[in-house]
């Protein structure tokens, strides 16, 4: 008995050192905490519970910026800021940087150089040789030494040649197919007669074809 009493005994004075030492860890004085604290007695031996970690104060924008700028961030958008501010303090000052320059030159070197380019020489262009054949080569020749009179021969030949390739020819195939293979009575064609023979019967009269008279009976 006296055994189990001091073991409780000590329980309680151990329990009551570990709420001062966590009253002093929160700042507080043991008579001010809000509720007593109780552990369990298995955890007892396993001594005090480590201290929270101290949180900063929630800071501005301004300072997670500030933060982020001396880590690295935003360092290429700076570098790209600074050489706008370059460029545009350089056209201010004196126009186009030494690099715009000459690039520019070169632009135009090279667009001078193609415009030169683009000029034909009197061998160009180089067209393969154009044989004609005998009719085109005769109106060539005709033609050659000018003239109101040949423009003319040479303008009815041409009209001629297209009403007769595209017009007379055209147009009479195509009255030789309806006339003898589309229409059923074809017009001005007069088909001949069939064949009578003696003893023959007409059918619109009835009347019968006599035999032929024998003209070699009056020769000896």
């Amino acid at each position: 008995m006296a055994r189990g009493a001091l073991s409780v005994k000590q329980q309680r004075t151990e329990e009551a050192a570990r709420r001062s030492r966590g009253a002093a860890s929160a700042g507080l004085e043991p008579a001010a905490l809000p509720f007593p604290a109780r552990r369990c007695p298995r955890c007892a031996t396993r001594g005090p519970p480590p201290p929270r970690p101290v949180t900063a104060a929630p800071r501005g924008p301004g300072a997670v910026i500030a933060e982020r700028r001396r880590q690295g961030h935003g360092a290429r958008r700076d570098r790209d800021r600074e050489r706008g501010r370059e460029r545009g303090r350089g056209l201010a000052m004196g126009g186009f940087s030494a690099d715009e320059r000459l690039r520019l030159q070169q632009l135009r070197v090279l667009r001078r150089r193609w415009l030169r380019d683009q000029e034909l020489s009197e061998r160009e262009p180089v067209l393969p040789r154009r044989q004609p054949g005998p009719v085109a080569a005769f109106w060539e020749r005709f033609l050659q030494p000018g003239g109101l009179w040949r423009q003319r021969v040479f303008r009815a030949y041409q009209t001629g040649g297209f009403l007769v390739a595209q017009v007379l020819i055209p147009a009479w195939l195509v009255h030789y197919y309806v006339k003898y293979h589309v229409m059923r009575a074809p017009y001005g064609i007069v088909s001949s007669n069939p064949a009578i023979f003696p003893g023959d019967r007409i059918l619109e009269t009835g009347e019968v074809i006599p035999p032929l008279k024998d003209e070699s009976a009056g020769h000896h």
